[in-house]
């Protein structure tokens, strides 16, 4: 998916170039950076938490940042961007266009990874709940995670709600985002609509370039 948004990307004309790399697997990040010519470079995290991994990429391209030709800023993860909530709102009102479902009747559930290494993974998972709760537009939102607690099969069990949506806070269509909530949701809630991860969304694209954009304006007031 980093490819796809990179493609828009680079369509809009805005920058040098737009490219995409990998925490792990190839293009490593290391070599993507070093390939920059530019004054100026953004990294910016197809990533949906401030948690481990976010860390241990600050880590690297802090690393790799001292032998690059120009200055290279590392920006928050997209994932974390409080205008997600719109995204996966969106995502669910569609699904529950295409199944004739009223989201007033509807309980909204956002599953994330999670984990209980990391005390900031899941805070960017219970922001978008609380904010998309707020708005009063489904019957029930909960928050679920696949190794974390609670489960996507507690946080099915503790709905009430005629129809149930699920949104996954994934940047992917991966093992997570595709196979592991599609499989939990055929054995434990065949009746319940998956819209899909919320990175697929090409609203997210939008997000992304709003991260450079506070990015560069943190770099001028700096």
């Amino acid at each position: 998916m980093a490819w796809d948004h990179a493609a828009s990307l680079a369509a809009l004309d805005g920058f040098a170039s737009v490219g995409a790399c990998c925490v792990h697997g190839e293009p490593r990040l290391e070599d993507a950076l070093a390939g920059i010519a530019a004054a100026r470079s953004y990294l910016v995290p197809l990533l949906m938490a401030e948690g481990y991994t976010n860390d241990a990429l600050a880590a690297r391209h802090l690393a790799a940042r001292s032998r690059l030709p120009g200055a290279s800023r590392l920006c928050r993860p997209v994932g974390s961007h409080p205008g997600l909530a719109a995204l996966i709102v969106e995502a669910a009102r569609e699904r529950c266009r295409a199944r004739g479902w009223p989201p007033t009747e509807t309980a909204l559930l956002l599953v994330g990874h999670g984990t209980p290494r990391h005390a900031r993974s899941n805070r960017s998972l219970y922001r978008h709940g609380e904010a998309i709760a707020g708005r009063g537009a489904f019957a029930q939102v909960a928050c679920a995670f696949l190794e974390d607690e609670p489960s996507l099969d507690a946080a099915l069990r503790g709905t009430t709600a005629r129809h149930r949506v699920v949104v996954g806070h994934f940047a992917d269509a991966g093992p997570h985002g595709a196979d592991d909530v599609s499989g939990i949701l055929a054995a434990l809630a065949p009746d319940a609509a998956y819209a899909g991860p919320v990175g697929c969304q090409p609203g997210l694209v939008e997000l992304i370039l709003d991260r450079v954009r506070q990015e560069d304006a943190a770099s001028l007031a700096a």
